[in-house]
């Protein structure tokens, strides 16, 4: 059973030990690269250690719909099967997965701070969000 497995993980197996916000955010984080690795593989049966443009593009729709992305992203993606490249390395696919990733964060902030700043946030605001 994969929750008692992740229940003995995190509390110990008598169940007393603490779990703290870093070990499970670098859980999710392994859990997610881990994600991304199985994807990769499956367009890269070769393991040359590169995808196709397409592909690319394909793998990064998938993780934004995973992670909910704001619909004005999602739809500009597929531009990316268009791009003017034709393979994409594992290092440079995660990048993009996780500079997408940050987008969610990165929206709420600068909300937050044009709430306080009617008319707009400043260059120097933008930089500290």
């Amino acid at each position: 059973n994969v929750n008692a497995r992740l229940v003995r993980r995190f509390f110990g197996t008598d169940g007393e030990r603490k779990l703290s916000y870093g070990q499970f955010r670098k859980l999710m984080d392994e859990l997610r690269e881990e994600m991304l690795r199985q994807d990769f593989k499956r367009y890269d049966p070769d393991k040359t250690g590169f995808i196709s443009a397409p592909a690319f593009a394909a793998l990064v729709l998938k993780d934004a719909e995973r992670q909910h992305l704001p619909a004005y992203v999602a739809e500009n993606l597929w531009r990316l099967a268009l791009a003017d490249f034709e393979l994409v390395s594992w290092p440079q696919f995660v990048s993009v997965c996780n500079a997408l990733g940050m987008v969610q964060e990165l929206e709420a902030e600068i909300h937050r701070a044009s709430l306080v700043a009617p008319g707009g946030i400043s260059r120097r605001t933008f930089q500290k969000v």
